[in-house]
């Protein structure tokens, strides 16, 4: 038998620690993840490496469920849950009391976004703040900190109750559409308040 495709294992995440290793892990980073129960961040320690420029190319099915007061304070650039994601599927999932923190591509997503599809997401009383360190360029936002290539798809995206607290370009769903490379943001259902 001949696929002319890889096939990918479907990655269960049941706990913070399987969450971070999703967003660092260079053996499985184009693996479909299925998040099976809420998730409470509140004594996980978010690491924040510079050496860490995965570009997250795998799935994720948040099944309705909740990310809570997830903490990501970073010195660096691209702040987010994804530093990159590049033609990813991310849906059904809710983010709730999250604090972001970083130097510039910051949000509570992806810092960037080379294409991919998001759709039935909530973000509500979050916060998305510059960390006051020299050498910003801005692209702040609650979705995506800044799309740089390619389509990246919006769908039913409800954010409620956030702040977004920074000193140049910033948004609610993206900080910059990058003019370039051929960058289109398609936006369906957006509510925000």
């Amino acid at each position: 038998i001949y696929h002319k495709e890889q096939i990918t294992e479907v990655i269960n995440i049941t706990t913070c620690e399987e969450f971070y290793d999703m967003t660092v892990n260079v053996n499985t980073y184009k693996n479909d993840f299925k998040l099976l129960n809420d998730l409470d961040f509140t004594s996980y320690n978010w690491v924040c490496d510079p050496s860490n420029t995965l570009k997250f190319q795998g799935n994720l099915d948040g099944q309705g469920y909740t990310i809570s007061n997830l903490n990501i304070q970073s010195p660096y650039r691209k702040a987010a849950v994804f530093f990159e994601i590049t033609n990813s599927e991310i849906k059904d999932i809710n983010f709730d009391n999250c604090n972001i923190e970083g130097l510039q591509d910051s949000a509570v997503i992806a810092g960037y976004s080379n294409g991919g599809d998001l759709k039935n997401i909530s973000i509500t009383n979050s916060k998305v703040s510059y960390n006051g360190n020299a050498g910003s360029e801005g692209y702040f936002a609650m979705v995506i900190g800044r799309l740089h290539k390619d389509t990246t798809n919006m769908t039913n995206i409800f954010i409620d109750d956030c702040e977004i607290d920074c000193n140049k370009y910033t948004g609610a769903l993206t900080g910059n559409i990058n003019k370039g490379n051929n960058c289109v943001l398609n936006a369906k259902n957006i509510y925000c308040d």
